[in-house]
């Protein structure tokens, strides 16, 4: 799957040009200089870690406390998109002898599951960011090698193993607790879920162009199909931070935590003219996104 993505996308460039402007988050690991970003970012982080967490004492396990620690995010976020049951089963069927899968299948799926690790490392040691759909390609190869092994579970059921009722029930539970997994998919998200984007849509929807507007976030850029200038976000606290001064009428800054305001209420002391002209909370009112449009004095 990866390899057939990675294909496409070098024979985009290749054959119809695409320029590295228009290869949006993939930028984010698609870099010359990714050794450089990867140590540094990683050992910044793991400077702050052992001065706030560990201590003087501990301070030599940061880099091991930092990786561990994302190895628990990269373990947690497969298990949450790829579901425990199918996880376990995919391991099974993964370690299965007499093979499962014939062997140039199983190369090729391990191929992809290892160039997805390899994505997602890349991904949360440069930007310190992980989202479920990062992991998607990887829990769709493990969701492959899962019904190989529920195939053979049926197989085996069938033929009358297990012979025991309690161990045939449990082959019933299996299939239930996936078809239980994919109904909460269908759920209705919590009001605000898409706050971000309706903060954009109400750009649209009042006419107002991307030339107009300082997005505080890669991601808010890419909702509203801004070009692609940055990774990750706090431009705002950035460009205060540097002395480079906002001059766009419309400001949005998205995600703020209503425990953590310290973006917002810098930007309000530093931009006294920005009036908040509109508000969208987030799911159970813990973040919202904010517009800001500049007050022209009278």
């Amino acid at each position: 799957m990866n390899i057939f993505a990675a294909v496409g996308l070098l024979a985009s460039i290749l054959i119809l040009g695409l320029k590295a402007t228009e290869l949006g988050r993939l930028q984010e690991i698609l870099t010359l200089d990714i050794y450089q970003q990867l140590t540094q970012k990683l050992f910044t982080q793991a400077n702050i870690m052992a001065e706030l967490v560990l201590g003087k004492y501990l301070d030599e396990f940061a880099v091991p406390s930092l990786l561990i620690t994302f190895a628990f995010i990269i373990i947690f976020k497969v298990f949450y998109a790829t579901g425990l049951v199918n996880t376990i089963l995919s391991v099974f069927a993964i370690t299965a002898k007499p093979l499962l899968v014939t062997p140039p299948v199983k190369t090729i799926l391990n191929a992809g599951i290892l160039i997805s690790l390899i994505n997602i490392f890349l991904i949360i040691t440069k930007v310190f960011v992980l989202s479920g759909r990062y992991v998607i390609a990887l829990a769709l190869i493990l969701m492959i090698y899962a019904t190989f092994y529920m195939a053979y579970l049926f197989d085996r059921y069938k033929a009358g193993f297990p012979k025991s009722r309690a161990g045939r029930a449990i082959l019933w539970v299996i299939p239930a607790s996936i078809l239980i997994g994919l109904l909460t998919n269908l759920w209705p998200k919590p009001t605000g879920f898409n706050h971000e984007q309706d903060a954009i849509r109400w750009l649209k929807e009042h006419h107002i162009d991307n030339q107009d507007v300082f997005f505080d976030s890669a991601r808010l850029r890419y909702y509203a199909g801004a070009p692609f200038i940055g990774s990750g976000g706090r431009f705002v606290l950035d460009s205060i931070h540097k002395g480079k001064n906002i001059t766009k009428p419309f400001v949005v800054i998205g995600g703020i935590n209503k425990r953590h305001p310290e973006q917002q209420e810098a930007f309000a002391a530093e931009y006294p003219h920005y009036k908040e002209i509109a508000r969208f909370n987030g799911p159970y009112n813990k973040k919202y996104t904010v517009i800001y449009q500049k007050i022209t004095p009278q």
